[in-house]
């Protein structure tokens, strides 16, 4: 009996997931962020910012959940697009092991049917993929508990699927897709964001290439890399080093953004290069993320 026990009891050790972090932080300790001062302008202008964006997620919020307000915007140009393009298809399901809350954006009413099909197909199938992988993980995570211990009462998995918008504006939809995943097993919320960059005005899905030119890699790398050096000159923040881990030949730190690399396209119309939490900083950074300013 007692060795049935250990063997489970080491099946779930070896099933936890070990952060990609932890060699960083046994290797060297995060640097505390330094509190600064903010001048008046810059409070100022962070209360204007903060009320802008605001504003504009209430908007969001009351096209999805009040009909009147979709009617009501209607009759202005820019609002009405939003409401026009985007159409929220919901679902809500609940199994032994999991309860799903999910708002999914379909492309609508841009005058090309076969984008249309296209972009939604690409979403409703990534979306599917991800319930499914969430739901077979939740079973195998309830076998091997109720295997340790037949009297386990295991609580459902929460998914929460939602959607942002970044930018509606000129003939360029973007938005971003947020899977949030909880649990009573792991600490963390799990996250994945899915980024569509749509131009309405010639009929395709973005590239970076298409927004920054040809030399956009070159771009992005220079900034990105000038802009982690000062963050962690300024003492806000840190990221990976090839030396924080030792016993790989590579990954792990920011060498380049990848042929799939996550972007958006913010309310300014710069490109905003995000990464994964883990992928090339500690947790503790989250998601991190870069606007990149054009060159000429």
């Amino acid at each position: 009996m007692m060795k049935k026990s250990f063997q489970s009891l080491q099946k779930i050790y070896q099933a936890i997931k070990i952060p990609k972090e932890l060699p960083y932080e046994v290797n060297k300790a995060i640097k505390k962020a330094q509190k600064r001062k903010l001048s008046f302008a810059t409070r100022t202008t962070i209360k204007v910012c903060t009320t802008l964006a605001t504003c504009f997620i209430v908007f969001v919020v009351m096209v999805n959940v009040n009909p009147n307000f979709v009617a009501a915007v209607e009759n202005i140009p820019v609002l009405s697009q939003l409401v026009e393009w985007l159409q929220i298809r919901e679902i809500h399901e609940k199994t032994e092991v999991d309860v799903i809350d999910a708002q999914i954006p379909n492309l609508t009413n841009t005058g090309n049917t076969e984008l249309e099909r296209t972009i939604n197909q690409k979403i409703n199938e990534k979306i599917q993929e991800l319930i499914e992988i969430a739901r077979n993980d939740a079973y195998e995570s309830k076998k091997m508990l109720e295997s340790y211990d037949p009297n386990y009462k295991f609580e459902p998995i929460h998914l929460n699927i939602s959607y942002e918008i970044k930018s509606a504006q000129n003939g360029i939809l973007s938005f971003i897709i947020t899977q949030e995943q909880t649990d009573n097993i792991h600490a963390n919320v799990h996250v994945q964001k899915l980024m569509y960059n749509i131009d309405l005005n010639h009929n395709k899905e973005l590239s970076l290439q298409d927004l920054l030119g040809k030399n956009y890699e070159q771009i992005v790398n220079t900034q990105i890399k000038e802009k982690m050096a000062q963050i962690e000159k300024e003492g806000t923040g840190d990221f990976f080093e090839p030396e924080d881990f030792p016993y790989l030949e590579h990954g792990g730190w920011f060498e380049g953004i990848t042929e799939n690399q996550k972007f958006y396209v913010n309310e300014s119309g710069n490109v905003v290069i995000v990464f994964d939490r883990y992928e090339i900083a500690p947790g503790y950074m989250g998601m991190p993320e870069f606007e990149i300013e054009f060159t000429d």
